[in-house]
């Protein structure tokens, strides 16, 4: 029998290798494309029951780490993201 993390695991593993054969496709599609963007990633509590803190690559304005998690809560700051060049 499959455990909780094993099946975690896996499906974790399945959508990082398409997210990467799609990140390929892309690039071969669009060399040169020039975009602007963030990426970022949540933290939770031990428990993983609330949202702790929040990083983004390109944005540390106060406002990028308010960490309720709630709809209002997001502020989308374009004046704040990064530019990415797809070589």
């Amino acid at each position: 029998m499959t455990d909780e993390h094993t099946l975690l695991r896996e499906f974790t593993e399945r959508r990082s290798e398409a997210a990467f054969r799609d990140l390929v496709a892309l690039q071969h599609a669009a060399n040169g494309l020039r975009l602007r963007g963030d990426l970022g990633t949540l933290f939770s509590n031990d428990g993983g029951e609330t949202t702790q803190s929040r990083a983004y690559l390109s944005d540390h304005s106060p406002g990028a780490s308010i960490t309720a998690a709630v709809p209002n809560e997001v502020e989308i700051r374009a004046v704040e993201w990064g530019e990415w060049v797809l070589e």
